[in-house]
């Protein structure tokens, strides 16, 4: 089953977290990645089949490492992307998250909403929520961002929601936050990183 090659480690930024509950959080990750420590990466298929299967996590979600794929010359890494709004264009940072992403973290928008598991099919409308740097510098926080579109890479979105300033990147210690995130069923990369919250940590599921 998809489970059985996974185990789950609390990795040391999570305390650092401004989250609700971050005792409650959790990382997963394949055994076949225990050559890199303080990584939870897993493969796409492995989260679809997780998150399909799961009956016991109050909460489950996965969410793409911000620029790291930038670090390597050459490689088309879908976390930059040049991004269109409010009458200008430029490269910006980009993370994919899943459906349950804000709602396990505990966090809200302080302006519209966040994304869904509704938002996070292939089907669902192109959606985006801004970070709340993004919101100041482009949108000099007009309200009128939220329902304003724009256009990252070749995909036109349009604008849910913007993200509390006190929020920070759950891919670690010193990663940044970035100017925007989109439902994780627009990404095409290979890895995401896996986390639960909010839920005691069940039987077989060894914190470290």
């Amino acid at each position: 089953g998809a489970a059985g090659g996974v185990f789950g480690i609390l990795l040391p930024f999570i305390e650092s977290l401004r989250v609700a509950r971050p005792d409650e959080l959790v990382a997963f990750r394949y055994e076949r990645y225990t050559d890199r420590p303080n990584a939870a990466l897993t493969s796409r298929l492995a989260w679809e089949e997780m998150y399909a299967a799961n009956r016991t996590l109050s909460s489950m979600f996965a969410f793409t490492l911000v620029s790291t794929c930038s670090l390597r010359a050459g490689t088309i890494c879908p976390e930059r992307a040049n991004i269109e709004a409010a009458g200008q264009r430029d490269l910006g940072s980009v993370q994919y998250v899943s459906g349950e992403f804000c709602t396990g973290l505990g966090i809200e928008a302080i302006r519209g909403r966040t994304i869904t598991p509704q938002d996070d099919t292939a089907s669902a409308p192109p959606v985006a929520v801004l970070s709340h740097r993004f919101w100041e510098t482009r949108f000099h926080r007009a309200p009128e961002a939220v329902g304003a579109t724009m256009r990252i890479g070749k995909l036109q979105v349009v604008v849910i929601g913007v993200l509390p300033d006190a929020m920070k990147n759950p891919a670690g210690a010193g990663a940044p936050m970035p100017d925007v995130i989109l439902p994780l069923a627009f990404h095409r990369s290979e890895f995401e990183r896996l986390m639960q919250a909010r839920i005691p940590v069940p039987p077989g599921i060894i914190p470290i």
